[in-house]
């Protein structure tokens, strides 16, 4: 009869220590949360902060890069030869 005391006092004291464990588990997580959101946050309002004092300056374009080029002429499906001045381009 006193074995099955000790083993059941053995069992409680493991219970008590899974549920401290998870319960440490869940604050430390929660800890973490709200200090990463909270750094997510402020980096958020001073970007906002910092776009609201610099003026937006437009994409400027890439001069030099690049040669032009020609687009071909429009040949219909139906025609059975290309026009001429498809063929004098060539």
């Amino acid at each position: 009869m006193y074995f099955y005391c000790y083993v059941y006092l053995f069992l409680l004291q493991v219970l008590c220590i899974l549920i401290v464990k998870c319960v440490l588990f869940c604050v430390l997580c929660f800890i973490v949360f709200c200090i990463l959101f909270v750094c997510k946050c402020v980096l958020y309002y001073c970007h906002r902060v910092s776009i609201q004092f610099h003026p937006y300056m437009a994409p400027q374009p890439l001069l030099g890069l690049g040669l032009p080029h020609k687009t071909p002429p429009f040949i219909p499906i139906f025609s059975s030869s290309p026009p001429s001045s498809y063929l004098q381009q060539m």
